[in-house]
């Protein structure tokens, strides 16, 4: 599969303020192969705290009933200060 380098390819992240920060998406293609691990990233809102959104991120790996044990986090939203 092939996707990216389109002018409808894009990703906008909108943060305090209400301001926003879009990238194009670069091209990229997805190989037919089995990953050792799957990082699924959701979100949702934060009760009682309106325009307030909450990440999180779980890692799996197929296969395993081991937990999967992250050594470091890194977060970067391109705003400089997050």
């Amino acid at each position: 599969m092939r996707g990216g380098a389109d002018e409808h390819d894009r990703v906008t992240v909108v943060g305090r303020g209400k301001l926003s920060a879009t990238a194009l998406i670069p091209p990229f293609e997805v190989a037919d192969c089995v990953a050792p691990h799957r990082l699924k990233v959701r979100f949702r809102s934060v009760v009682n705290a309106p325009g307030h959104v909450e990440m999180y991120a779980v890692v799996n790996s197929p296969g395993s009933d081991k937990a999967f044990v992250p050594v470091e986090f890194r977060w970067d939203f391109g705003d400089g200060a997050t």
